[in-house]
């Protein structure tokens, strides 16, 4: 049997509800801000894993190597891809060497000694 009737609960007022969830709603905010920079790599790596588990699944069953191996294969081959394009486009922008923008002199200032 149950002894509690509908006056004698503890219910939150709406005014009550609408603060503790517009507080809820800015802790939820500066949890996110503050841990941004674990999220960001956090999300991409999932992002990574959703989309090479097919990948991985496929050369694991068709080659009948174990799935960490498979991983480990894909992934090197994604780094083998990836490494090689980041070193080359990070030269890319950048001035070409002084001597070539710039036309030393021949011999050396005088200076009238």
């Amino acid at each position: 049997m149950n002894h509690s009737s509908p006056d004698s609960r503890a219910g939150w007022s709406a005014t009550t509800r609408l603060v503790v969830g517009i507080l809820l709603i800015i802790l939820l905010a500066l949890a996110l801000s503050a841990f941004r920079a674990i999220l960001v790599p956090l999300i991409i790596s999932m992002i990574v894993a959703y989309l090479m588990h097919p990948v991985v699944e496929f050369v694991s069953h068709r080659t009948r190597i174990p799935h960490k191996v498979a991983t480990a294969l894909i992934y090197l081959i994604l780094l083998a891809g990836v490494i090689p394009r980041a070193w080359i486009g990070q030269f890319q922008g950048l001035p070409l060497p002084l001597a070539t923008h710039t036309r030393l002199p021949s011999t050396p200032p005088h200076h009238g000694r």
